[in-house]
């Protein structure tokens, strides 16, 4: 045990154990997501992760060490026996507050100078962190309330996480997450070794063999024996002293639990609340704040529109498209705009604004991306099923047919292919369709 508990480790060592598993962390992102959004995530759980980290710090915690988990996030561990309840909690609050205070000063900035970049930070640091405060062990609020409150007793303390581990369990389920779902069956299987760790702790408190107003930070030689013997019998699988001496450090560490006294609790319990309470007024005037934005316009064009809602398609990519004029005349996102707005008015048989929308838009394409790119061949399919629509016109369209076909990437329909549009006759093409 004072091998485990004086071991300190360099400064190499954990820089090197943060760099790899950000290594791993990053390549693993990078199989799903492009390499803007995995650095905007591995930004946003470094700031919450460095809030734990300077907590840590700041109350003492040994071989304190940030690293990145895979298919997880991110985490910050600490050792120290002797912890007051309050400042455990205030531990577990240094992550999430810091990013919830970020995320809406960045949407507060976002209101005055709109930028697609900026939004995205601050969804992500308001997203991320507020979820981190849902009163689920192991995330930061279920660590608090842990702290706080169901340390005191062990029976709750168990219940809590095996309740929690369900609860993550359903949600994985619930969502599609293996993640999610394999983090709750461990938490959820922790719960018996929390109730054997807490009842040898309750056990020892029994004994009168110490004096909890004077307590030591090494174990005393009479409470090691008596202690091991019962270690002996309630992890029979355990043989080896280094095992023996791990599950010694865990009751130890609950023997020592200080959870704050009942003014503290209160204060910090109904600190708690109270952040809850502000939090959910606060997303949901970011949630509001977010259909309002161009992100969310697009998104609302975009899903009125595979819904077959077209009015309300055009509606939603108008809006759209005045707020993108805040980017920039050239800007893509007032392209992503002018082809939505094109193809919605394409549909509604608005074809002279459609082919005007289609055309500025396929033009900012081209000059912010080239000539080659799968976005410029939608562009200039949607403007060539508008010019289709005129008969004097098929020529035209036809040519722009073909350029969008010899886009790499690009997704011409097949009848585009093998009709009198791409050179084969009428009489051919409607014999085939026949």
């Amino acid at each position: 045990m004072e091998q485990l508990e004086e071991r300190e480790k360099s400064w190499v060592s954990k820089l090197t154990t943060l760099v790899v598993t950000l290594g791993f962390f990053f390549v693993w992102r990078l199989m799903d997501s492009a390499i803007a959004d995995v650095l905007i995530l591995i930004g946003v759980l470094f700031i919450h992760e460095l809030g734990h980290y300077i907590g840590m710090r700041m109350f003492d915690y040994r071989n304190v060490t940030m690293f990145f988990i895979p298919f997880v996030g991110a985490a910050v561990s600490g050792q120290k026996t002797h912890v007051e309840g309050w400042k455990q909690a205030v531990v577990s609050l240094l992550g999430p507050f810091p990013g919830i205070f970020l995320g809406f000063s960045l949407a507060a900035v976002y209101v005055f100078q709109p930028h697609a970049l900026l939004w995205k930070f601050a969804s992500i640091f308001i997203l991320l962190n507020a979820s981190q405060l849902l009163p689920i062990y192991p995330l930061d609020g279920g660590r608090f309330l842990n702290d706080v409150l169901f340390v005191r007793s062990y029976h709750v303390e168990s219940v809590f996480r095996a309740l929690a581990g369900c609860a993550l369990m359903a949600g994985g389920w619930v969502l599609g997450s293996w993640v999610l779902g394999v983090i709750g069956f461990f938490v959820m299987t922790s719960a018996p070794y929390a109730w054997k760790v807490g009842l040898l702790a309750h056990e020892i408190k029994g004994f009168g063999l110490l004096d909890e107003g004077h307590l030591v930070e090494k174990m005393p030689v009479e409470v090691a024996y008596v202690l091991f013997a019962d270690l002996r019998r309630i992890f029979p699988h355990a043989v080896d002293a280094k095992s023996l001496a791990t599950h010694a450090k865990a009751v130890w560490e609950k023997i020592n639990a200080r959870p704050p006294g009942l003014g503290a609790t209160i204060a910090l319990v109904g600190f708690y609340a109270g952040t809850i309470v502000m939090l959910l007024i606060a997303l949901f005037v970011f949630v509001a704040a977010s259909e309002r934005s161009w992100d969310g316009k697009m998104d609302h064009g975009a899903r009125a529109y595979q819904g077959g809602r077209y009015l309300e398609a055009e509606s939603a990519y108008r809006q759209a498209l005045k707020l993108a004029a805040g980017f920039g005349k050239d800007d893509p996102r007032r392209a992503d705009s002018l082809v939505g707005l094109g193809k919605t008015l394409s549909i509604l048989e608005k074809n002279e604004e459609a082919e005007r929308c289609l055309r500025d838009g396929l033009r900012i394409r081209e000059s912010a991306l080239g000539g080659q790119d799968a976005v410029v061949a939608d562009a200039l399919m949607a403007l060539v099923e508008v010019l289709a629509k005129d008969p004097a016109r098929m020529d035209e369209a036809k040519v722009l047919a073909e350029r969008a076909d010899a886009i790499p990437g690009s997704e011409v329909p097949k009848a585009w292919k093998h009709d009198y549009r791409f050179g084969a006759d009428k009489s051919d093409a409607k014999k085939s369709t026949e």
